[in-house]
Protein backbone atom coordinates (compact mmCIF):
# COMPACT_ATOMS: atom_id res chain seq x y z
CA UNK A 1 0.00 0.00 0.00
CA UNK A 2 1.78 3.60 -0.68
CA UNK A 3 1.65 6.28 1.71
CA UNK A 4 1.60 9.14 -0.78
CA UNK A 5 -1.42 10.94 -1.24
CA UNK A 6 -3.53 11.54 -4.63
CA UNK A 7 -1.82 14.62 -5.44
CA UNK A 8 1.74 13.08 -4.77
CA UNK A 9 1.26 10.64 -6.87
CA UNK A 10 0.11 12.81 -9.74
CA UNK A 11 2.78 15.20 -9.57
CA UNK A 12 5.10 12.22 -9.91
CA UNK A 13 3.81 10.91 -12.53
CA UNK A 14 4.95 11.86 -16.19
CA UNK A 15 3.37 13.07 -19.09
CA UNK A 16 4.32 12.32 -22.66
CA UNK A 17 4.09 15.48 -25.10
CA UNK A 18 1.71 14.29 -28.25
CA UNK A 19 2.68 15.58 -31.27
CA UNK A 20 0.05 15.06 -33.91
CA UNK A 21 1.29 12.90 -36.84
CA UNK A 22 0.50 13.86 -40.15
CA UNK A 23 -0.85 11.89 -42.53
CA UNK A 24 1.09 10.83 -45.30
CA UNK A 25 0.32 10.17 -48.49
CA UNK A 26 2.33 8.93 -51.25
CA UNK A 27 1.74 9.46 -55.28
CA UNK A 28 3.43 7.74 -58.14
CA UNK A 29 4.69 11.21 -60.61
CA UNK A 30 6.20 11.39 -63.59
CA UNK A 31 8.25 14.57 -64.04
CA UNK A 32 10.21 17.27 -66.48
CA UNK A 33 13.66 18.00 -65.73
CA UNK A 34 13.82 21.07 -67.21
CA UNK A 35 17.39 20.53 -69.43
CA UNK A 36 16.94 22.78 -72.82
CA UNK A 37 18.23 19.52 -74.14
CA UNK A 38 16.59 16.94 -72.70
CA UNK A 39 13.48 15.11 -74.97
CA UNK A 40 10.72 15.87 -71.83
CA UNK A 41 11.87 19.76 -72.18
CA UNK A 42 11.50 19.83 -76.36
CA UNK A 43 7.99 18.24 -76.31
CA UNK A 44 6.41 19.46 -72.96
CA UNK A 45 2.68 18.86 -73.82
CA UNK A 46 3.60 14.97 -74.67
CA UNK A 47 3.24 13.14 -71.23
CA UNK A 48 5.23 9.86 -72.31
CA UNK A 49 8.17 12.00 -72.53
CA UNK A 50 8.88 12.35 -68.68
CA UNK A 51 10.80 11.10 -66.49
CA UNK A 52 9.41 8.55 -64.12
CA UNK A 53 7.75 7.52 -62.10
CA UNK A 54 9.05 8.42 -58.59
CA UNK A 55 7.29 8.28 -55.55
CA UNK A 56 6.69 11.42 -53.69
CA UNK A 57 5.36 11.57 -50.04
CA UNK A 58 2.52 14.65 -49.12
CA UNK A 59 1.48 15.82 -45.85
CA UNK A 60 0.19 19.29 -44.05
CA UNK A 61 2.66 20.97 -42.23
CA UNK A 62 0.93 21.24 -39.05
CA UNK A 63 2.12 24.65 -37.85
CA UNK A 64 1.35 26.49 -41.40
CA UNK A 65 -1.08 24.13 -42.69
CA UNK A 66 0.59 24.41 -46.40
CA UNK A 67 0.56 21.41 -48.43
CA UNK A 68 4.52 19.78 -48.53
CA UNK A 69 6.16 17.40 -50.48
CA UNK A 70 9.51 15.29 -50.60
CA UNK A 71 10.59 12.57 -52.72
CA UNK A 72 11.06 8.99 -52.14
CA UNK A 73 12.65 7.08 -55.04
CA UNK A 74 11.74 4.80 -57.44
CA UNK A 75 11.43 2.42 -54.76
CA UNK A 76 8.95 3.83 -52.07
CA UNK A 77 10.01 3.01 -48.36
CA UNK A 78 9.21 3.33 -45.33
CA UNK A 79 9.28 7.51 -44.23
CA UNK A 80 9.51 8.39 -40.44
CA UNK A 81 8.17 11.16 -39.70
CA UNK A 82 10.16 13.85 -37.63
CA UNK A 83 8.90 14.53 -34.20
CA UNK A 84 10.26 17.91 -34.43
CA UNK A 85 8.70 19.04 -37.71
CA UNK A 86 6.25 17.05 -38.24
CA UNK A 87 7.57 16.35 -41.80
CA UNK A 88 8.55 13.11 -43.03
CA UNK A 89 12.25 12.20 -43.12
CA UNK A 90 14.13 9.40 -45.50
Amino acid sequence: MSTMTLDQEIATVTTARVVPQPSISYQLQWRRCGRRTCRCYKDREDLNTRHGPYWYAYWRDPVTGKLRSRYVGKVRTAIQVDQNQGAPTA
